[in-house]
């Protein structure tokens, strides 16, 4: 070993002495790794934003609860699920791993290994992310017009549910119907039939907030297929008032 190191050694002093390579300042070293450390640090940044509007995405248009709806439910998530985001996401953890083989904690592990490292630390920043509710208060913002600069990429979620699924708040409930309440303020009785699928086979009441998704029907009637329960801190409700601008409406009462 001492000899190897010897011959090594020799290589890189013979390089030098010939001119063919140059040894570089400590500062250049200490510049490398503060850019590296700071790159590292906002692409991790980018990619738990980006991970956690995708939950708050799929919250706020009742999508989080289609996988569940059987196989027509299954194929509106497949159709109408944020890719674009999630694309992004992906983009930005495949740079994160690039940044992080340059440090010395990363750069002998294995790439699986790594990799399931940084879904780990998506997951967790996801998650404590949406305890905190940034994005619902950055919507909120949005739609009050005081967020130029991402704004309209908030705004976009009032409009973007898919037409067969309808988040609202139950506003009253038969055996043959439901009224329902949607975040925009708009008001949709939906038909309840020996076919509507209900989670645990519980109806819900009157203050619920829930997920219906719609069988389509020619006739423009809305037959309920499948209903859930709303996800913990779901969609935030809104209308739109007479001169167009959007305004916040108090919460319904949830169960």
């Amino acid at each position: 070993m001492t000899k190897e190191l010897s011959t090594i050694k020799e290589k890189v002093v013979s390089a030098i002495e010939s001119g063919t390579t140059n040894m570089r300042p400590k500062w250049h070293f200490v510049l490398r790794g503060t850019l590296l450390s700071l790159g590292l640090i906002l692409v991790l940044i980018a990619l738990l934003y980006i991970a956690s509007l995708i939950v708050f995405t799929l919250k706020q248009t009742g999508l989080i609860m289609t996988p569940v709806m059987g196989g027509r439910g299954f194929g509106v998530f497949l159709f109408s699920a944020p890719w674009l985001l999630v694309g992004t996401a992906l983009i930005f953890v495949i740079v994160l791993e690039v940044l992080a083989r340059k440090f010395a904690f990363a750069y002998k592990q294995p790439l699986l290994l790594s990799l399931a490292g940084i879904f780990l630390v998506a997951i967790v920043g996801t998650f404590a992310i949406s305890q905190v509710r940034v994005h619902e208060f950055l919507h909120e913002q949005a739609r009050g017009g005081n967020l130029p600069a991402v704004g309209p990429l908030y705004r976009t979620l009032d409009s973007g549910i898919p037409g067969n699924v309808i988040p609202g708040v139950v506003i009253d409930i038969t055996d043959t119907h439901l009224t329902l309440e949607r975040p925009d303020g708009m008001v949709d009785t939906i038909t309840l039939n020996e076919e509507t699928h209900f989670m645990r086979n519980t109806e819900p009441g009157v203050g619920d907030a829930i997920v219906v998704l719609i069988r389509p029907r020619e006739d423009e009637s809305l037959i309920a297929e499948h209903i859930r329960p709303a996800p913990k801190n779901g969609f935030l409700p809104f209308r739109v008032t007479d001169k167009g601008r959007i305004e916040d409406i108090p919460p319904s009462p949830m169960k």
